[in-house]
């Protein structure tokens, strides 16, 4: 009972403290403001304050935390949908909007924009790994279900081992002039470069950053849903396209 009430309490008190930070990022700018500010907004004592967090920094960070560590569990699961993985992200923007908004505006942080930037892209080299850097199984999560987007065959979307397994479809079936050898021969190699390419990485990165921004700043003017599915579009575009690149370096 004694180990409940405490939860309770600690869960309180970061609500509180979390509230007290929007409200003032609102009002005078992230950087401006002290974490004394902050308890005094909250009504709660600096000691309860570092109790929870190193500093507002840490505040801030262990809020896109949760998110994060959101979607790398759901994207783990069994059965997961893997367009649903960026609605569940924008629901997370749309619930701290005023937080985001505030951060990523004109009068935002650089420091967040970096922080954003890079746990985006840690994000991003733990799918390819948690995938085993298979594009044709890691680009999916980047593919959108949005009306007149088709989706790939399962072929393409399970690991080789998996699809061996699976009848060939009737439209993949060569003609019987052309050989299974000749056929294969003539598909262009993929060397799979996808976040494990620096330049792309960043750039993919930047592109969610961007548009989180974008969508704030013009209030939200579509859902979550149709944000994530444009955003995986124009994401997983860029993933096609290098996918087809010959491995260089910049």
């Amino acid at each position: 009972m004694t180990q409940t009430v405490n939860n309770l309490r600690v869960r309180r008190t970061q609500k509180l403290l979390r509230e007290a930070l929007i409200e003032l990022i609102d009002e005078h700018g992230f950087e401006a403001i002290t974490v004394g500010e902050i308890t005094g907004r909250a009504m709660v004592s600096r000691a309860s304050f570092y109790r929870n967090y190193k500093d507002k920094y840490d505040l801030v960070e262990q809020i896109f935390e949760e998110a994060i560590q959101a979607l790398k569990d759901f994207v783990s699961m069994p059965g997961a949908e893997h367009p649903t993985i960026w609605v569940k992200f924008f629901e997370h923007v749309a619930e701290y909007e005023h937080l985001y908004r505030a951060l990523l505006g004109r009068n935002g942080s650089p420091w967040f924009v970096r922080r954003m930037r890079t746990a985006l892209m840690v994000m991003m080299r733990e799918f390819e790994q948690l995938f085993n850097g298979n594009p044709q199984v890691y680009q999916p999560v980047f593919h959108s279900t949005a009306a007149g987007v088709v989706p790939p065959p399962v072929s393409e979307v399970l690991p080789p081992s998996a699809a061996e397994v699976l009848p060939t479809p009737v439209s993949e079936v060569p003609p019987p002039s052309v050989s299974v050898r000749k056929t294969s021969q003539q598909q262009p190699k993929h060397p799979g470069i996808l976040a494990s390419d620096p330049y792309v990485e960043d750039l993919v990165a930047s592109m969610l950053v961007e548009t989180i921004t974008w969508w704030l700043e013009q209030e939200k003017p579509c859902g979550t849903r149709q944000i994530a599915d444009r955003c995986s579009c124009l994401i997983g575009a860029v993933f096609r396209e290098t996918s087809t690149w010959k491995e260089t370096t910049c």
